[in-house]
């Protein structure tokens, strides 16, 4: 269901014409972040080691990550979809 509402609805909300270029800036930071991952965790595991400090960076990272997602309202308010 995820896959198909990610590539329908930017399309009902923004126009055709643009299509594309959306997806594609859309998809990018997944894309980064999905190759970034390997590498970065094996460099902090090899770095400070297993065990709580890990575990405390993951948490940090984690509600960083929800810190930005309940931005996402504030940041949108007033950006009407172009039709």
């Amino acid at each position: 269901m995820m896959t198909i509402a990610s590539g329908t609805l930017p399309l009902a909300l923004f126009h055709p014409s643009g299509y594309a270029t959306l997806i594609g800036r859309l998809a990018l930071p997944a894309l980064v972040a999905q190759a970034i991952a390997p590498p970065a965790a094996a460099a902090l595991l090899e770095g400070i080691g297993g065990g709580s400090r890990i575990v405390t960076i993951l948490l940090a990272l984690a509600v960083s990550n929800l810190g930005l997602i309940l931005m996402l309202p504030v940041r949108s308010r007033g950006t009407a979809p172009t039709t």
